[in-house]
């Protein structure tokens, strides 16, 4: 199945800041099953939606009212196997069975 990260950054006044992080949350662990907690503001969740469905379902559930007192910036970007970085066994695990692989092309010989 695919997987998106979703990673995202708001600023503003901490009530209305931490509202719209708390209404982000709720969605991917709502709508996404299969998601895994990475960072602070960072999540991947396996889904077959498209990044700009997920996107759009991110925007309708934060309130405009509430985007208006905020600065929201928010990315939506596929996720794919071979990857690498630190993180906790249980993290590799996740992504390891959740990635896609891409065969990525060799190098021209010289």
């Amino acid at each position: 199945m695919p997987c998106l990260l979703i990673t995202y950054d708001v600023k503003g006044n901490k009530r209305d800041a931490a509202e719209v992080r708390r209404n982000i949350r709720e969605v991917i662990r709502e709508n996404y099953q299969a998601h895994l907690f990475l960072s602070v503001s960072t999540y991947a969740i396996a889904t077959d939606w498209q990044p700009e469905l997920v996107l759009q379902d991110m925007e309708i559930r934060v309130a405009s009212a509430q985007r208006k007192r905020v600065e929201l910036t928010i990315y939506v970007i596929s996720l794919s196997q071979p990857w690498d970085g630190e993180c906790p066994d249980n993290a590799r695990e996740w992504l390891n069975r959740h990635l896609p692989v891409i065969q990525w092309a060799s190098p021209a010989s010289g």
